[in-house]
């Protein structure tokens, strides 16, 4: 018990401790006894303050353990094979184009070789036309493989179409196709290119053949769908 002493005039408070057994709540009583001088000295009140149990001890917020962030898919290795013996029915198709593009081709392709070009680099190229070219050379959809003496042939071949379409104003994103970095660009229509070792893959999609929200989600499904297709049948 402590006790406070105040000077005549001014309260003074005394506050009682009492514990019950070792379970039980503790309890504080509150007394205040107020001294006048005067006549009435020694009039007192008390004021009981209502049983308080002690705080009882704050629960730690449970432990959140974050999601795991999707990893994308990693690259296999490269797998040796002629990108040029491939056929066009066999890699794509009208309904392959539809479901990722939202676009109606007509059905049917056809298959076009173009010459080396030793000042690129470039060994041979194939292209598809979906469906039949036309009297200018050109599809709603194009598949091209370009082979190239080396891997570093390809990769400089890729950064220089993707400067120049740049610096004509397309729009340049990085998907990937397979785990294997892809760059997409949109003007005019649409184009994917895939380098896979010494060679590269290549879509592209006539002007207002799909909007460009559409061509940036389905280029890289069609050019996943192309890939896996010829590796699988080379």
């Amino acid at each position: 018990m402590r006790l406070a002493h105040a000077i005549p005039g001014l309260a003074l408070a005394l506050v009682v401790s009492a514990c019950t057994s070792s379970t039980a709540a503790k309890k504080t009583v509150t007394v205040v006894n107020t001294i006048t001088s005067g006549p009435t000295s020694g009039t007192s009140s008390v004021v009981v303050v209502s049983p308080s149990a002690s705080a009882k001890p704050t629960k730690a917020p449970p432990k959140t353990t974050a999601s795991p962030t999707p990893t994308s898919e990693k690259p296999a290795p490269f797998v040796k094979i002629d990108p040029l013996l491939a056929e066009c029915p066999t890699i794509l198709s009208a309904s392959d184009v539809k479901r990722a593009l939202g676009a109606a081709v007509p059905a049917g392709s056809a298959r076009k070789k173009d010459v080396p070009n030793p000042a690129r680099g470039v060994v041979g190229k194939i292209r598809c036309y979906y469906p039949s070219a036309n009297a200018t050379g050109t599809a709603p959809v194009v598949v091209a493989f370009t082979q190239y003496a080396s891997a570093a042939a390809a990769k400089k071949q890729v950064a220089i179409t993707v400067d120049n379409e740049v610096n004509a104003s397309a729009q340049a994103s990085k998907p990937t196709v397979k785990g294997y970095p892809a760059e997409l660009l949109l003007r005019s229509g649409g184009l994917i290119v895939v380098q896979y070792d010494s060679w590269t893959l290549g879509i592209a999609t006539a002007d207002k053949l799909a909007p460009n929200a559409k061509l940036i989600t389905g280029l890289p499904v069609l050019a996943t769908q192309v890939l896996t297709r010829v590796l699988k049948n080379g």
